[in-house]
């Protein structure tokens, strides 16, 4: 917790040199037991970088075993915004770069993941005249590190086509200061 309280005043103060910051969460996200806070700070007219940190818990029972699960993502976007109306709204595309860490404990035995995904992200946000904010986007690309890990073995989950892709997605909610 420590880690995302520090991330996140370090993301609002290097944010005050800029005239407009825009800072969101997914209202749903705990309803899926997890929680993110993204910041997408202007560079130029039309380019905005986002920062993101996520944390992840969940607690669940499969065929009589219960398995605990925690972990966190941090997620980097680069965002240009075609034909923008209110600063950097509408329609918008970059690239993505995200990484995850999570453990899994059942039945005596911790899993550990980590996984470094880049690729491309797609997006639209919507900004109200009171400064509220809407966005959706998605954004695909290639897992380049996902790797799994546990107290008896390790594998490569990138050996396998399907461990290379990657996918990120955003429905969030937040203001513009």
């Amino acid at each position: 917790m420590r880690i995302i309280t520090t991330i996140s005043i370090i993301f609002l103060a290097g944010s005050q040199a800029f005239t407009q910051v825009d800072l969101s969460t997914n209202p749903l996200g705990i309803i899926f037991k997890y929680m993110h806070l993204y910041t997408d700070v202007p560079v130029s007219q039309s380019i905005s970088v986002e920062g993101g940190l996520g944390y992840s818990f969940d607690r669940f029972e499969v065929l009589e075993t219960e398995y605990k699960s925690s972990g966190i993502v941090i997620r980097a976007l680069g965002k240009y915004y075609f034909s923008p109306k209110n600063g950097h709204d509408r329609f918008n595309i970059g690239p993505y770069a995200r990484f995850a860490s999570a453990k899994i404990k059942y039945t005596g035995e911790n899993v550990n993941n980590s996984r470094l995904g880049i690729g491309l992200y797609g997006g639209y946000k919507w900004v109200t005249k009171g400064n509220i904010i809407f966005e959706l986007g998605i954004g695909m690309g290639r897992a380049f590190i996902n790797k799994y890990t546990s107290d008896l073995s390790s594998f490569n989950a990138n050996d396998w086509p399907a461990g290379n892709f990657d996918v990120t997605g955003k429905m969030a909610v937040g203001y513009r200061f």
